[in-house]
């Protein structure tokens, strides 16, 4: 049965007219508290015993020091097409955390990050600025060339399909899959799952893929747990496979394409 997602509750104003519940006193036995940490950093943590430790987003932690140190030849690089020296528009539509947008920035890409859920989108952008505030490549890449927006991303390609624009070169989509199945790491992937219910619902990854294919980008390219099935059933024109994921690359502008 999938996982609706748990209430929230919290002080901090997430964005302009958003606010949360305020935790009730005594605290209920189920739910999420979004709040700051001694440092002062945006974080969420879950309510209830044998609970996760809180997840908060940091660009600079050891984890995220091994993602981007992965060059242009990484499985990333090579799905997108950084790895043949492109530097393209490229829009992640399933934007999360931010840790893909920036490292595909970091590598030369000009990303647009979309995510709908308020609060991981607020946990996202408080990342991105912070890891922003340094003078080094990251700081740069964070500052001048990821954009958030916020809504559905679904709607905002058919929006963008509509309006007749050119449409960005790569589209990368990373809908949510079952905890069990999760490409990201234990922590973040139950955290979302509370945040954003399981995931893996396959009318709205169909949705997703569909919306994506039809703007014509040169490349959808689809992460994946290695042995996740393929989007909406649609056979991979190339497959770049890794230990525990992979990114399935569809090719929308050729004649094999989905």
């Amino acid at each position: 049965m999938t996982r609706a997602p748990l209430p929230r509750y919290g002080s901090d104003p997430l964005e302009e007219g958003l606010s949360l519940t305020p935790l009730p006193d005594p605290p209920p036995e189920e739910g999420l508290v979004v709040e700051r940490s001694p440092e002062g950093h945006l974080r969420v943590r879950r309510l209830g015993p044998g609970a996760p430790g809180a997840l908060l987003v940091d660009h600079r932690s050891p984890e995220s020091a091994r993602r981007f140190s992965e060059g242009k030849k990484g499985l990333l690089g090579r799905a997108t097409g950084i790895a043949r020296g492109s530097r393209p528009v490229l829009w992640d539509a399933t934007g999360g955390l931010g840790r893909d947008a920036l490292q595909l920035a970091r590598l030369g890409a000009t990303v647009t990050l979309w995510e709908r859920d308020p609060v991981v989108r607020a946990l996202c952008r408080e990342g991105l600025e912070r890891v922003g505030e340094g003078e080094d490549e990251l700081a740069q890449a964070a500052r001048e060339r990821v954009t958030v927006r916020e809504g559905s991303a679904v709607e905002g390609m058919a929006e963008h399909l509509r309006s007749g624009a050119s449409p960005p070169e790569v589209i990368l989509l990373d809908p949510m899959f079952p905890e069990r199945g999760s490409a990201l790491p234990k922590l973040e992937a139950q955290m979302l799952a509370a945040l954003c219910g399981e995931g893996g619902c396959p009318e709205e990854e169909r949705a997703l893929f569909e919306a994506a294919v039809a703007l014509r980008p040169h490349r959808v390219v689809v992460k994946r747990p290695r042995h996740a099935p393929e989007i909406a059933g649609q056979p991979a024109d190339q497959r770049f496979e890794g230990r525990s994921v992979r990114f399935d690359l569809y090719l929308p502008r050729t004649p094999s394409g989905a």
